[in-house]
This record gives C-alpha cells, structure tokens and sequence, in this order.
C-alpha cells in the first residue's frame, strides 16, 4: 500500500516523493506502491467520468426547467394582456356611456331651461 512504501522510503507524505526516494526502495514495495497508484488513479477516472455525466443530466434538467419557466411566464404575461386589454375595453365602454349620459342630460338640462325662459317671456 501507499503507506508501506512511505514509511520504507522513509517520507511521511506522498507531497516528499521524488526520484531519488523512490529508487531507495526495493522492487517489490515499489512495484506494490505503483500498482496501488494505477488502481486509485483507475478508481479516480471512473468517479471523474460518472461526476461529468451526472453533471450532464443535471445541466439537461436545469434546461428543461429553465425553458418551462419560460413557458410559464409568457403564459402568464399574456394572460396579463388580455386582462389589460378586456379592461380597457370595459373602461373605455363605460367612459362613452358616462359621456354619453352626460351630454343628453345636458342637453335635455338646456332644452328644460330654454323651454322655462321662452314661457316666462310669453307670460309677461
């Protein structure tokens, strides 16, 4: 293991290997310490590559979500719109109805009061 050629080559981290360490050991420790390596640097690379494509499908699914909000506001921003739209509508009915009352009764208002000038005037 690491920890054996480490304590035969006498360093007590893998950061103090260097190449003169290393051909203090015996072919045996240092055949044990280069297997052991391979293997952790085997193990590594299939953990990086299971780590990117779960990043993948992560990154996939962030997307979908993303585009579905998306979809979820201009849903909403059209249906804001219409809102806007029908309501003005309505406001712009009732503004011409108001006006419209208005106006016939000022009309009528006036004809009541010419009406009532014209006979005062008749009367005397």
């Amino acid at each position: 293991s690491i920890r054996q050629a480490l304590k035969q080559a006498n360093v007590k981290s893998i950061d103090n290997l260097n190449h003169s360490v290393l051909m203090k050991l015996h072919k045996d420790p240092l055949a044990n310490f280069v297997e052991t390596l391979t293997k952790m640097m085997s193990t590594s690379l299939q953990l990086c590559k299971s780590a990117a494509g779960t990043i993948d499908e992560l990154k996939t699914e962030q997307l979908g979500n993303q585009q579905k909000l998306i979809n979820l506001q201009e849903e909403k921003l059209d249906s804001v719109h219409e809102t806007v739209k029908t309501e003005m509508k309505s406001w712009s009915d009732i503004v011409k109805k108001s006006t419209t009352a208005a106006t016939d009764t000022t009309v009528k208002h006036v004809q009541k009061v010419v009406k009532t000038v014209v006979e005062e005037n008749e009367r005397t």
